[in-house]
């Protein structure tokens, strides 16, 4: 695993988590955006007493915001990035937040978020982080996915590249695993913030991208050839 989003200061890790976008500047993203990200995922959580797995987490943003909605349960943010763990840990601060690398993860969970992270997976690594979602979300356990349509990888530099001409699509990718249920959110009831960055539709900003907002189900397949990992 190549780390990715090198970033050394509590601003840079803010940046790196939601830049401009569909007219929206990334500090009314920040603010606006986190805790309606964070009630509509809380809404798929099965007990109070769930185990959250925050898949990209970045600096911790929406984990934050869960731990303060819902006071019950504990989140697991993991990263490629230690910059961004470390980050994380400071900013979140919570004894119920825990960061971790993706090959450290080795505890089923009860529901996986994963919010703007997919999009920037590189295509030689998106098989495995959909599978290892798949294989640590206990049995009918909910997936929650918001990504853009659009490919921007992170390359080794540290810089997006589009290679959406490898032929890569992301939500076929996750529906190998998963089932949709439907959309995260009800889009006539959102603000427009919402409205604008998870639907471009009736956005004014040229050029605006969806990142369409999804829930899932894990599917049981029986035999799925997962990345390696150690099975019982």
């Amino acid at each position: 695993m190549i780390p990715r989003f090198i970033v050394n200061t509590l601003d840079q890790a803010m940046d790196s988590v939601v830049g401009d976008c569909n007219g929206w500047l990334s500090k009314d993203r920040f603010e606006l955006e986190t805790p309606i990200f964070a009630k509509a995922i809380s809404f798929y959580l099965p007990s109070e007493s769930s185990v959250v797995l925050d898949y990209g987490c970045g600096m911790g943003r929406i984990a934050k915001e869960m731990l303060k909605q819902n006071k019950q349960i504990s989140v697991i943010g993991l990263d490629a990035s230690i910059g961004e763990l470390t980050q994380a840990k400071a900013y979140v601060s919570d004894e119920r937040f825990q960061c971790i690398l993706p090959e450290e993860l080795n505890e089923p969970v009860d529901l996986i978020y994963c919010i703007y992270v997919l999009q920037h997976v590189p295509a030689i690594e998106l098989r495995h982080a959909i599978e290892r979602m798949h294989y640590y979300l206990k049995p009918g356990g909910k997936l929650v996915y918001c990504s853009s349509d659009y490919r921007l990888a992170i390359n080794t530099n540290n810089n997006f590249t589009n290679d959406s001409g490898l032929g890569v699509n992301v939500r076929y990718e996750v529906e190998r695993l998963f089932d949709e249920i439907g959309d995260l959110f009800n889009l006539n009831e959102q603000p427009k913030i919402i409205r604008d960055i998870v639907s471009a539709e009736g956005c004014d900003t040229k050029g605006s991208i969806p990142h369409p907002a999804k829930v899932y189900v894990r599917k049981t397949i029986p035999n799925v050839p997962y990345f390696k990992v150690e099975h019982e």
